[in-house]
């Protein structure tokens, strides 16, 4: 399999990396979980993740590392809300601020809450934490946040209870109040889950919805200034994809969406959607992204960057062990050969990987959790790859 799969798409032979001194992030949190990176256009590095604070409540936390090289001290940003938060969402807008989503609540009932950064130096600050879902009954989950093209925040999530569960929406102008609205209604479907935001030129949501013939994708076109409502653009059965899992949802630069699943190659990718018009749902090629004969249970992480550049990560295991892996490529139908092991397998059980591009894309920022197989506390660890 591994011979057709460097025939047919071209894989390139492995670029050299070069791996620098990983670093422990969490200082002050423990038993953390959901790391994620991003880097500004500024070259500032930014990662976020949920973990225990000093008063034993479960919270979301950011730390970063300036354009010069030295991290600040990880900082509390749900702070004041009620319950445990869980799930951060992290985005970089073209100024360079980050802004984050998450989830927070006590018992069977959670709500979305997003802060970003405001200043610089001395003065920059957090925005107080405020509530984006409009529900109260509503459970609320999976949050994600984007910014389209022209610096305007998109942000999605699931809400509802049992198999009740719907899509929602958040989008909000360079300057103005977010405007929310339930995207889900569009389809009239009683069951969506999973939504993903996608990039490219025409930002859109993509989710999974429940029909008598199975499980569908479906995909709606995000608001615009001059059209400030969701729209629907294409739906198709999901031929040819897990029937034991639900792949994640992925878009390209050029606007191409995704299926991304774990499997005993390391991972796979199926091309679901090309263009309007030309949706190509279910019947895009399987690309295989390990060739090693080792299993592995954790979705690839993925990051593209300028000139088609894009690296993945993903999570090997063997003998009860975890290592992280990376490789690099032109596209994801054009990856290396080889790959680079990124995590060191004293650090325990490795899961949940992250990645992220620079502007440059030669740089890979990659962040994870390390869980002790004892069931110990996990940590949040990050370490660059620069690219060759």
């Amino acid at each position: 399999m591994a011979v057709v799969i460097l025939t047919l798409f071209g894989l390139e032979r492995a670029s050299a990396q070069t791996l620098e001194p990983y670093r422990l992030l969490n200082r002050i949190s423990r038993q953390c979980s959901a790391p994620q990176i991003r880097v500004g256009p500024d070259g500032v590095v930014h990662a976020v993740w949920a973990g225990y604070g000093e008063d034993d409540g479960y919270h979301v936390w950011h730390t970063m590392r300036d354009a010069d090289g030295v991290w600040r001290p990880e900082e509390k940003l749900s702070v004041g809300l009620p319950g445990n938060s869980y799930d951060p969402s992290l985005a970089i807008d073209p100024r360079g601020f980050p802004h984050v989503v998450w989830s927070s609540g006590r018992g069977a009932v959670e709500h979305i809450y997003y802060t970003r950064l405001r200043g610089s130096g001395a003065k920059r600050e957090w925005r107080e934490p405020f509530r984006l879902d409009p529900t109260d009954e509503l459970d609320c989950e999976i949050p994600s946040i984007r910014f389209d093209s022209e610096g305007r925040a998109l942000i999605t999530w699931q809400a509802g209870l049992g198999a009740q569960q719907q899509i929602y929406g958040a989008w909000a102008p360079n300057r103005g109040a977010f405007h929310v609205s339930r995207i889900s209604r569009l389809s009239q479907a009683t069951d969506c889950r999973f939504p993903q935001l996608t990039s490219g030129p025409t930002p859109m949501v993509a989710w999974y919805e429940a029909d008598m013939d199975g499980w569908r994708v479906r995909l709606a076109r995000a608001p615009l200034p001059e059209r400030p409502n969701w729209e629907l653009v294409e739906t198709g059965l999901l031929n040819g994809l897990p029937t034991d899992r639900v792949p994640g949802l992925l878009s390209d630069p050029k606007g191409q969406l995704w299926a991304v699943w774990a499997d005993a190659r390391g991972g796979a990718f199926e091309r679901l959607y090309t263009a309007p018009g030309n949706p190509a749902l279910g019947l895009g090629a399987h690309i295989g992204v390990d060739e090693l004969p080792e299993s592995n249970n954790t979705a690839p992480s993925v990051a593209f960057g300028q000139s088609e550049r894009v690296v993945v990560c993903w999570v090997v295991e063997k003998g009860g062990r975890r290592r992280i892996e990376l490789k690099q490529g032109a596209g994801l139908d054009r990856l290396t050969a080889g790959s680079v092991t990124v995590s060191d397998e004293r650090d325990g059980c490795v899961v949940m990987p992250n990645v992220a591009l620079g502007a440059s894309a030669t740089q890979a920022h990659v962040i994870w959790n390390s869980h002790y197989a004892s069931g110990g506390s996990g940590n949040v660890y990050y370490r660059p790859v620069t690219l060759k």
